[in-house]
This record gives structure tokens, sequence and C-alpha cells, in this order.
């Protein structure tokens, strides 16, 4: 019996490989070792007028296998039960027996967990080893006694089945006399070489000689899987053994025709009685890839114990240990809370640095923006900002030169030297100069320069832009392209001869905004550090009108990369 047949199971086959699936991913995690309770059991109180049907008159309906134990108790009528258990998590487990009549649904449920309710899974058709009820997983039992109530209601004598209860038992829960459920995925099952997962749900093998190993405590052990109509039919055999001793066989029986469905919840064999304690099983495959496979969907250990103990280098239980299971999640838990913490002050590290650095590089730009005294240009090389040259067949380069563009270079080059200059400063996104060539539409701004310290004049003085905030500005003292001085002396804070002047609001504008990026790239884990970079840094750049001060841009790249 699984939580996963809310639906019933069904099964993909590709390359004789299985995977079930169902309103329950398949791919879950390990889940605790639970308690099963049979509708006999005294614990379960019924109130109103229940019968029992102890002949398994139901177990050939249905192809989710017989009921368990061969028991089930039944009502006609509106009736109840109740079960008080100490645990975190329980499932309710009957035979789905509905009649949809002219509308009416009968019979119907409802459960509730210390009187909260908790969602009931009707279905269309009749299934034995149903979950009738069970907390969603949003719904987190604490860990300590609840009350379970399911009250039926009955309208035209159909009857509502009960057949098990299963619960996550608390660590001071008694279990001597309890059966264990044991799940497939459980670590202290041991699969040789051969046995496959299917999906998480099931384990299989079509290897002949294929073994498993699993210790446990208790005094007998049933094992439970399912027959695939997908895979071959024929009979196949199987040994099991207890402590070592005399190998006993069991038949896989296989299905009739490939026209039978997969049936479910299938014993493939229940072992005999032994002393209460440590034992050890072990199954061996006889079959073979012609014949039915061996499948293991869960056990049930009777007289057991939850705890899975610690586990030596064998793979075995030590007797009298605390649950290991607990005890890794328990240690995982912290793991994850460390870490975490760990990883916060480490952001708050790096951005603290991050800040003063920046508080550094603003002085230190400061300075080095300074009005220079003395410059004058000796570099010919082409400014960062060029666009590429106009392809063959386009305008000339005497065509894209403008009067006011060239500039007599001095300090060692021919005098009567003159060169185009063909740069101008990057534009605002919503700025587009109007012009009659293509090729020219960039460098359409009249340049003007000037032979005085006191008179640097940017390529777009006194004209106006429409900012990304959607107002007109005045432009001036962005950008000087060319401001010789007598002294014959190169800027040293620009090798193209672009001298920046960065208002003191922008600059911290542009710290603060270069932060915040810097931060963002951090919690992104470098997944999108690219696409980040480029679509977020630059839109932040270009917002504060500083796409202009291009070294800036770069510097901010390298920090980061970084």
């Amino acid at each position: 019996m699984k939580t996963k047949s809310h639906v019933g199971r069904h099964w993909i086959v590709c390359f004789h490989h299985f995977l079930p699936f169902s309103n329950k991913l398949a791919l879950t995690p390990m889940s605790a070792r639970k308690v099963r309770v049979d509708d006999t059991n005294p614990s379960i109180q019924y109130t109103g007028p229940w019968f029992v049907d102890g002949t398994g008159s139901q177990d050939n309906r249905g192809n989710f296998g017989p009921t368990y134990n061969k028991t089930l108790h039944g009502t006609i009528e509106n009736a109840s039960l109740s079960f008080t258990f100490s645990g975190t998590d329980i499932t309710v487990w009957g035979t789905n027996n509905i009649r949809n009549d002219s509308g009416v649904v009968d019979p119907q449920w409802s459960c509730f967990i210390d009187n909260v309710p908790i969602r009931s899974n009707p279905f269309q058709f009749f299934e034995n080893n149903w979950a009738l009820c069970s907390p969603p997983d949003s719904l987190v039992l604490e860990d300590g006694v609840h009350v379970l109530t399911v009250n039926a209601t009955v309208a035209r004598s159909q009857t509502f089945w009960i057949d098990a209860i299963d619960y996550v038992p608390s660590a001071s829960v008694p279990l001597d006399d309890k059966a264990i459920l044991v799940e497939n995925n459980d670590p202290q099952l041991q699969y040789g070489p051969g046995w496959q997962s299917l999906g998480g749900t099931a384990n299989m093998t079509t290897v002949q000689g294929s073994s498993f190993t699993f210790q446990f405590y208790g005094v007998s052990l049933s094992w439970f899987g399912f027959i695939p109509r997908e895979l071959p039919l024929g009979p196949a055999a199987g040994t099991y053994s207890i402590d070592d001793n005399t190998p006993v066989n069991f038949l896989l029986n296989g299905l009739p025709n490939r026209d039978s469905p997969t049936i479910y919840n299938q014993e493939f064999f229940r072992t005999s009685d032994y002393p209460a304690g440590l034992h050890k099983l072990t199954v061996n495959f006889l079959g073979s890839g012609q014949t039915t496979p061996l499948t293991l969907d869960y056990l049930v250990i009777r007289n057991g114990t939850v705890s899975t103990g610690n586990t030596n280098n064998n793979g075995t239980d030590t007797p009298g240990s605390s649950n290991t299971t607990d005890a890794h999640k328990s240690s995982s838990n912290v793991g994850a809370i460390v870490g975490g913490v760990l990883g916060g002050l480490a952001i708050l590290v790096f951005a603290f640095l991050a800040f003063f650095y920046m508080r550094r590089r603003d002085r230190m730009l400061k300075a080095k923006n300074a009005p220079p005294q003395n410059i004058t240009i000796i570099d010919t090389t082409r400014s960062p900002f060029d666009p590429p040259s106009p392809p063959p067949h386009g305008p000339s380069m005497s065509q894209l030169s403008r009067s006011t563009g060239d500039v007599a270079a001095q300090g060692g080059l021919n005098a009567g030297y003159q060169f185009p200059y063909q740069g101008s400063a990057p534009l605002s996104p919503n700025r587009r100069p109007s012009g009659d060539s293509p090729y020219t539409q960039s460098h359409r701004t009249n340049t003007s320069f000037s032979n005085t310290h006191s008179e640097m004049q940017s390529p777009l003085s006194n004209s106006t832009f429409t900012s990304s905030s959607g107002y007109n500005r005045p432009l001036t003292n962005n950008l000087s392209l060319h401001n010789p001085s007598p002294s014959g002396v190169v800027s040293p804070s620009n090798a193209f001869g672009i001298q920046t002047e960065i208002p003191a609001k922008l600059q911290r504008e542009f710290n603060q905004r270069t932060l915040q990026a810097l931060i963002l790239l951090t919690l992104c884990k470098l997944g999108t550090l690219d696409q980040a970079r480029s679509l977020w840094l630059y839109s932040v750049l270009r917002n504060a009108e500083i796409a202009n001060y291009k070294h800036l841009a770069n510097t901010e790249v390298e920090l980061v990369e970084v």
C-alpha cells in the first residue's frame, strides 16, 4: 500500500524499463518507516453499525491486490471511527466502492485530524488498497499526539470499507508489538547487481542470480511487489533464507495472458515466525529475462522496530542504536543552517568591502579627473567610440569628415597634416540625430575645439536631448575631444585625448547603482552573469547618463567579473 496510488498507477515502458507515475510524483525523498495498523486492531475505535469481513470476499476485485491480512471493516449505514496516535503523518487505507446513482454518490466520507479536515480521495472504480484520505503536503503535523476521525455517510446501502491505517510514529512510541512498513528505497535494503530502480516507487530484476539482503528486527517478514504485463508472463522462481539457513522456494506465477492488467500489492512470500531479534533476509532470483521479473514494492516486518540503527561496514544494523535516518536529517538541517549563515555573512562582507573600494575609487577619480593643465593632443589614434569604417562602396572618408572636425596635429607631426575625426560621444538611447547618409548619422553633431584650457567645449555643448526619464536637459562639459596647450603634455588619464569631467551628484549616483549591481550579481550566484551585466548594468549607466565615460564602465565590468 503506497500513497502514490491515488488515481491508480500506470507504467510507461521503454527498452524494458518502467517508470510508474500518478498524481503524486514518483521521484520523492525516502519516507520514514511507518507503523501498519490492521482494521481489526483494538486501537481503532468504531462507532455505529460496523461489521467485519474476515473471509477476503473482496480480494479478487480490481487490480490493486488483496486486502491487508484478508480483513475489512464495513458499514452500510452512517458510522464513524477514531484513532489516536503519536506521530507526524497518517494515511487511511480501504476499499474504494463508490456508486453514482442519478447523481447521488454513495458512500461518501470525510476525514479529520484534531478536528481539522484533510483531503479525501474518492475514485470512480472499485479498488482495494486505496488511500481513502491523507493530509495534504501543505499540512505539517507536529510530532505529538493526534486524533484521526473518519465519518462515513451511506445513502443507499453501498458499503464503506476500512482496511488499514499507516502512520509515522514518534520516537517515544514502543514498537515491540507493531507491524513496520519498509519502503523499497529504504537505505538499509541491499540490492545486488542486476537490480534497477523504477522511478523510486519499486525495484526490479530480470537477471538470473540477482541477490538481495536486508537485516531487520522482528519475528517475521512479508515481501510485496507487482506483476507487470509488459514483460514476459511465464512463471519464475526465487528463494529466500533467514540467517543463512536452508533456502525456501517461492513462486512468481506471472499473469494469465497479455490482456490482463498489471496487478499490485502482491505478497510474493511470508517468512515463518522466528524468535524476536535481529535477523538477516537473503533473496535470490532464479528466473531470467524470459520470465516474470522479481519486483519489490515494500516489506512488512511483524513485531519489528522502526529503528534503522547504526550501519557498520557491511551495511548491517547495530542493536540498541538510534535512528540513523533521523540523525542524518538532523545533521543535514544543521549543515544547511550553518551554510546559509556563512553564505549570508560572506555576502555582507563582500558588499562591505565593495562599498569601501568604490569610496576609495571615487576619491581617486575626483583627483584623476580634475581639470588638467597644459594638455596637447599628439596621439592620432581613433577614439574608442568610433564606429567601424563605412563599406568600400559607401561614402568616402572625405565625405564623412567635417571642416570643424579636421584637427591640425602638433608635437612631432607635420604641421600641415590634417586627419578627419570620425568619433562622437555616445548618444542617449532616445536621442537620434538626423542626417542624409546612413554613415554620418552618428557624426552629424557640430564639433568645436578650443586652444585654451578655460574653453573646454563638448561636441554636444549647448544642445539638448530627451533623457530616459522623459525630459529635456542641456548637455554641457560632458566630453572634450581636443584640448591642446602650449606645454605639449598628453593627459595621463586618457590615451585617446578624451577629457572627462563627472558631476559629483552623478558620480554618487553611479557609485550607488554600481554597488546595487554588484550585490545583485553576487546574489544571482553567477548563473546569468553575462546577461545581467549587459542588460542591467549598462541600462543603469545609460539611465544615469554616464555612458559617455567609457573608462568608468570598463572599470565596473572588471570589478563585477572579479
